[in-house]
């Protein structure tokens, strides 16, 4: 399963020795893994995206941007990292060239999973948010709005959109996760 290799994963990051290295690693895993993310929106997350106080990050390009809120151990993990890398209000995770592009994470990922001797995809540790939730009883549409797509207005009909009190309630849930 892949919140397993998440965990896996997670090890093998903490295990660097380099400082932020490991914290960006670590970082990059827990964005997919517990927030949902793709490797894209990951990598083009800016510090002013994060909002540590409110406990949510925006994510998402353009007009599809959405509120995502934290797990306490990614906004634990956001708040070291920053104070580590010290990028300012600039890119979360610079690249050599610029901006680290969503083929590096995607080398990251790969990276951790062959020093783990795992197989696992950043789809798989995206996706595997999502499957925690739902077994866990969150509905489609609030699974929609964790996403950012929206359901089709015939299967909605009169309901609105969860909220980010509601949204934050569901990602609680995850706190008491096991594996």
């Amino acid at each position: 399963m892949a919140a397993e290799a998440a965990e896996t994963l997670l090890e093998v990051a903490n295990s660097d020795s380099h400082p932020i290295r490991r914290r960006r690693n670590a970082l990059l895993v827990l964005l997919l893994a517990d927030a949902g993310l793709s490797p894209g929106e990951a990598v083009s997350l800016t510090v002013s995206d994060i909002n540590l106080e409110q406990g949510c990050l925006l994510a998402g390009r353009g007009r599809k941007r959405r509120v995502v809120p934290l797990t306490s151990r990614l906004a634990s993990a956001l708040e070291e990292y920053i104070a580590v890398a010290k990028y300012g209000n600039s890119q979360l995770f610079p690249g050599k060239k610029g901006v680290m592009t969503a083929r590096g994470a995607h080398q990251i990922i790969s990276r951790l999973a062959a020093r783990a001797g795992i197989k696992v995809a950043p789809k798989e540790l995206t996706e595997s948010f999502y499957v925690r939730l739902a077994e866990k009883g969150v509905g489609a549409e609030a699974l929609a709005a964790l996403r950012g797509v929206s359901m089709l207005d015939s299967v909605r009909r009169d309901s609105a959109p969860p909220g980010i009190d509601e949204l934050r309630n569901f990602i609680g849930l995850l706190e008491s996760r096991e594996f």
